[in-house]
């Protein structure tokens, strides 16, 4: 695939990615503005059919006292007779007297008109024994036979006369026995002025007021209300039918899955922990959003649910926003692909014409290019400046190439010296050794019969075969390379051990510090290095000199520092000490430091020299590979 080619693949994915991307978040970010206002509109009118629950109940509390204000109530129970009990034929019947009797009627007139005016479907008004004194049903006016004596065992019974005069007491739903269908009850108690409860006043509302509250439009969703036990009371999608099917609330009314079908109990948890709060769930692949509210009666819950696709399919304005969108998203895509297509041709042609002139270039020698067009005028320049810089390298590579033929002829040479030299530096040490014992042997033997003259002369034949046997041990170290034996060392051991091997005049003196870290190395090799360099400082220094030697470490190497308060090296010595046969010395060969750089080289580091104070560093690797020589 050439430049051109790539050119456009590459940038058509990058406009198809990017325009599309962006399409993406667009369209994302329009459904969730659209889901967050629809939230908050859901919020809303959850709100409002709360505050309908709220009005309902007050009004009817309302209601209750406002009617419990008739002094008929009170006028009834301060007679004597009846304050004095309930009087029964032998059929059980509760016995009026004529007073009691009007004042009984009146007041079920009073009560009449108020069950007209509120939809309720039974009144009544309950003594604290229990029995019936007067119960309107569905606007009905029970006669005396039909009023019950055993209302104590009422669910509101007790309740109710525990409440303060006009407190009213809000009965959890029921199934009422005179209507058969489920009712909320509303109590409150009948107060004398004593401060008596000679009886209560209640009345039943049917649960269909309550649920006729969620009345909703079929586009705004669902809206329903779930007891804390896992049961919904009131449903806008499906009407609570109003057949008893069963006196227990958990066997009537449907249950938390049939609205949850999925059947999440984490999210009935979730509305039972919180009093307000949202959310989302998925049923059969749909996705569906929530509010919910707890109702300050029994602590239902009101939640109004709604699926995501009814929020945004059928929203004119979210479909339209998303058409368009898709629209300008491929006329972007399409453009943007013809524009790199001829924008890519216009790039690549003049870079076409480059490269045809570079290959037509003859390597043996570069000419510059030059070029009018102003898209490749710096590449141009650029190869135009590698051309004269490759001719420069060409240049000095052909020197190079001399002086290395140069240098090969110098180091074959060299060569043939050394292996000349190694040969006749071993034949050597017999005869030197001959001398060397012959001396010896003749002071020996004739100690006693030489004269001192003789006895001088002796001494320079050993010590000129001794200074001799030192030259011809040097030439033969440096030439010989073993391979390392590896151990690891403390450089206080190999400081300690090199010093017991060396004869220094006594008014030197040695300071080690820092001394305590570890290396690894040819402990043999490292000592006759350190004794080539506190040998030459020995030698450099006056009677009282000090040789300092010192060591720190990074993060991968161990440096060794032998420094001394000589006068110094030479300036002019200083970049020639580390050559072979360079010495200052009239008894030296030149191969000391050259052979202790080539033992520290062999470990992987590195032997270098500084002045002011004189200062030679052993730099070694904390981790050497030994380099085995054959």
């Amino acid at each position: 695939m050439n430049i051109r080619e790539q050119l456009i693949f590459f940038f058509s994915l990058v406009i198809i990615f990017s325009v599309g991307l962006s399409a993406f978040f667009a369209i994302s970010y329009t459904e969730s503005g659209v889901i967050t206002a629809e939230f908050a509109k859901m919020e809303t009118h959850n709100s409002e059919i709360m505050h309908d629950i709220e009005t309902l109940h007050q009004r009817a509390s309302e209601d209750l006292v406002f009617t419990l204000k008739n002094p008929l109530f009170v006028e009834y129970f301060e007679l004597p007779e009846t304050k004095a009990g309930n009087n029964y034929d032998e059929n059980g019947v509760l016995q009026f007297t004529p007073k009691q009797q009007e004042i009984k009627k009146d007041l079920e007139q009073w009560v009449y008109h108020f069950q007209n005016k509120f939809q309720v479907d039974e009144t009544c008004v309950i003594d604290f024994t229990g029995q019936e004194h007067a119960r309107l049903v569905l606007s009905k006016i029970e006669t005396n036979e039909n009023l019950s004596p055993d209302e104590e065992t009422s669910p509101f019974f007790e309740p109710s006369f525990m409440k303060q005069k006009d407190e009213v007491h809000v009965q959890y739903p029921y199934v009422s026995p005179d209507t058969n269908r489920w009712v909320f009850a509303y109590t409150s108690p009948v107060e004398l002025g004593s401060g008596q409860k000679p009886a209560i006043y209640h009345f039943e509302i049917p649960m269909t007021t309550f649920s006729d509250l969620l009345d909703v439009h079929v586009d705004d969703g669902r809206v329903y209300v779930l007891d804390p036990q896992g049961f919904v009371v009131a449903d806008s999608a499906n009407p609570i039918s109003d057949t008893v099917l069963s006196i227990d609330p958990v066997s009537h009314f449907p249950p938390f899955q049939s609205v949850f079908a999925d059947g999440n109990s984490e999210i009935l948890n979730k509305m039972n922990s919180n009093d307000v709060g949202s959310g989302t769930y998925v049923v059969n692949g749909v996705e569906h959003v929530f509010v919910y509210e707890h109702l300050s009666t029994f602590d239902w819950i009101l939640v109004h649910d709604k699926s995501v696709s009814s929020i945004l399919v059928g929203n004119t304005t979210v479909e339209n926003l998303i058409f368009t969108i898709g629209i300008v998203a491929t006329t972007v895509s399409i453009i943007g692909v013809f524009s790199v297509i001829i924008i890519s041709s216009r790039i690549t042609r003049p870079i076409i014409q480059l490269a045809n002139e570079i290959s037509s270039e003859n390597p043996e020698r570069l000419e510059s290019i030059s070029t009018t067009n102003h898209e490749t005028a710096q590449i141009t320049h650029s190869v135009n400046d590698l051309i004269k810089k490759m001719n420069d390298y060409q240049e000095e590579i052909h020197v190079k190439n001399q002086e290395l033929t140069i240098q090969k002829s110098q180091l074959e040479k060299l060569a043939k010296v050394g292996e000349l030299a190694s040969k006749l530096t071993h034949n050597l040490r017999t005869p030197l050794t001959v001398i060397k014992v012959a001396a010896d042997l003749l002071q020996l033997q004739n100690k006693d019969t030489l004269d001192k003259r003789s006895i001088e002369k002796l001494e320079r034949i050993q010590s000129a075969s001794t200074n001799l046997e030192k030259q011809i041990e040097s030439v033969l170290t440096y030439v010989r390379e073993k391979p390392l034996e590896l151990v690891e060392t403390k450089i206080t051991d190999l400081i300690a051990d090199t010093l017991q091997n060396m004869d220094l005049p006594n008014t030197l003196s040695i300071n080690s510090k820092n001394t305590e870290n570890y290396i690894q190395c040819d402990a043999d090799k490292l000592q006759v290095v350190l004794m080539n360099i506190i040998s030459n400082a020995s030698d450099a220094l006056k009677e009282n000199g000090v040789i300092t030697i010192d060591s720190d470490t990074s993060n991968h190497d161990v440096q060794i520092h032998v420094s001394d308060d000589g006068p110094g090296i030479p300036s002019e010595n200083l970049s020639k000490i580390f050559d072979s046969l360079f010495t200052t010395k009239s008894t030296g060969t030149g191969l000391g430091l050259p052979y202790c750089k080539s033992v520290i080289e062999q470990h992987g580091g590195s032997l270098s020299v500084s002045q002011n104070p004189t200062t030679f560093t052993i730099s070694l690797p904390k981790k050497t590979i030994s380099k085995k020589t054959e």
